[in-house]
């Protein structure tokens, strides 16, 4: 399989951040988690993220659209070019595999990897979720 922090050949090419989905790196970590009281984290390599790039592009518009107040975030991180933040347990992260999904409440990490289904209408499920239940964890959530 190779090494999970190496590059290797891909048929994915990320195009720039859209309006509405931003770039995590080391030095907006900790103010964006702060800064928002949810935040959905995609973390992904070049040769992982052919088919949830787009998923989570047009989650972080829809998202815009239900909470233009800022609230919610939607970010991701290149574990290539961010390999500190994206291996950094102390960070909430225990990156297994690729494309990884966290989620943050007020602050706080609310378990490991997001296990659910990776459609936009479940990424906003999540969001809503989280809401309505502060206590949830994702790692209730399972592939279905």
């Amino acid at each position: 399989m190779g090494n999970y922090w190496s590059a290797e050949p891909t048929n994915c090419t990320v195009e720039p951040v859209n309006s509405y989905l931003y770039e995590i790196t080391i030095e907006n970590y900790q103010e964006t988690i702060a800064k928002h009281e949810v935040v959905l984290l995609y973390i992904y390599t070049s040769w992982s993220c052919e088919y949830d790039h787009p998923i989570f592009e047009e989650t972080a518009k829809r998202v815009h659209q239900l909470y233009p107040n800022g609230n919610v975030l939607i970010g991701r991180i290149n574990a290539e070019t961010e390999p500190y933040l994206a291996k950094n347990k102390k960070r909430n992260f225990n990156v297994k595999f690729f494309p990884f999904v966290k989620l943050f409440y007020n602050g706080k990490s609310k378990g490991n990897d997001y296990r659910g289904k990776r459609t936009v209408e479940h990424f906003i499920q999540l969001i809503e979720d989280v809401f309505k239940n502060p206590k949830l964890k994702v790692d209730d959530y399972k592939w279905e």
